[in-house]
């Protein structure tokens, strides 16, 4: 059972830790795919074969005991009830890890529990009750072994190509429509309003090129975005998208850029290497695990001017119709299909049963 704190995995908008399980449980063949993730109200749905539970926090005890005494209080009664009656043999957190402990302490039976880590993070929730560590990179793996000292096995193991991308591939790539808008090249923006994205760099890069003259249009997506003016004609604000609206946007594009500090892994630069995008990125983090300067435009990060020059090499690259890296990007987004991925993880839970997983 995958269990998701922070969304509601099977809703329209959908983040990156969504996409994840939603394509792993699609695609899984020797498990039985369940999902518990919070929404609005307790409820059970089936898609696709894969059993979609909802939980409620108790907002009540939350709020009187957390909020009010501070006891720091299990607040998650329905996500019990849904494990014991569905008393999977795995529980694969992916956030509030912490929570792992008061789980298990809750139910009738001990099930392999998985705590797996999408972000870097200042202090690393380590729960007692764990059997197995996931990382979406080895940079973030390293990350957590250097602040903990972990002796827990832990292992890396890359995100899928969302089952979005896979099937918009199939209806659209190809067409011919990489410059709209008077032949004016789109650069596709995914962050959001977040610094740590490279955000404040990207606007500022964009002011030069303007100053410049340069002719290009440039769309903002993500998280944060609710009520920004951007502050020139040629950026558009499309807010946070369904996944399959914002990759019909990319396709749109001519690129992708993610001039991110450090990339835990980089969901949407994959996304636009299997679109056959080109990535203007830059390579520190786990995205240095696939990117390189045959595949994308490398940019360093925290260097406004660096990245306009990344950008412009990307709108003259355009012009020459140069489509090396391009295809040699694609060429190497493949290893991120659902189907390796799954299996990878399908065996590492096979593995976790039978107590043969080795660090």
């Amino acid at each position: 059972m995958h269990i998701q704190f922070w969304g509601n995995v099977n809703s329209i908008i959908r983040g990156s830790v969504d996409l994840d399980i939603l394509t792993i449980c699609y695609n899984m063949k020797r498990f039985l795919p369940i999902v518990a993730s919070s929404g609005i109200k307790n409820g059970t749905t089936v898609n696709n074969g894969v059993i979609f539970h909802n939980f409620k926090e108790d907002l009540i005890k939350n709020r009187i005991f957390n909020k009010i005494l501070n006891l720091k209080s299990f607040t998650f009664s329905y996500l019990i009830n849904i494990i014991k009656i569905e008393r999977p043999e795995i529980l694969h957190l992916h956030n509030r890890h912490n929570l792992a402990d008061a789980i298990v302490g809750k139910l009738p039976y001990s099930p392999k529990i998985i705590c797996h880590y999408h972000r870097y993070f200042s202090t690393v929730p380590m729960p007692r009750t764990c059997d197995l560590l996931l990382t979406v990179s080895n940079s973030v793996k390293e990350s957590i072994v250097c602040k903990t000292g972990t002796t827990k096995i832990i292992k890396a193991i890359d995100n899928p190509l969302s089952y979005e991308v896979i099937n918009l591939k199939k209806k659209i790539l190809g067409k011919g429509r990489e410059e709209q808008e008077n032949g004016f090249p789109i650069f596709m923006y995914p962050g959001g309003r977040q610094q740590h994205k490279g955000f404040n760099d990207l606007m500022k890069a964009t002011a030069i090129l303007n100053t410049r003259g340069i002719k290009f249009r440039l769309y903002l997506a993500g998280p944060n975005l609710e009520g920004y003016t951007p502050p020139f004609n040629n950026i558009e604000n499309l807010g946070l998208l369904p996944p399959e609206d914002y990759l019909r946007k990319l396709e749109e594009s001519v690129a992708l850029v993610l001039p991110s500090l450090k990339e835990p892994f980089g969901l949407a630069i994959i996304e636009a290497m299997y679109l056959k995008k080109l990535v203007i990125a830059t390579c520190s983090g786990g995205s240095g695990e696939y990117l390189n300067s045959e595949n994308s435009i490398i940019v360093n990060p925290n260097d406004p001017v660096n990245l306009s020059i990344g950008l412009m090499e990307a709108i003259n690259n355009v012009q020459r119709k140069s489509k090396e890296k391009q295809e040699k990007a694609f060429k190497d987004s493949k290893k991120f299909h659902p189907d390796i991925v799954t299996t990878q993880l399908e065996t590492l839970y096979t593995q976790l049963i039978n107590n043969t997983v080795n660090v």
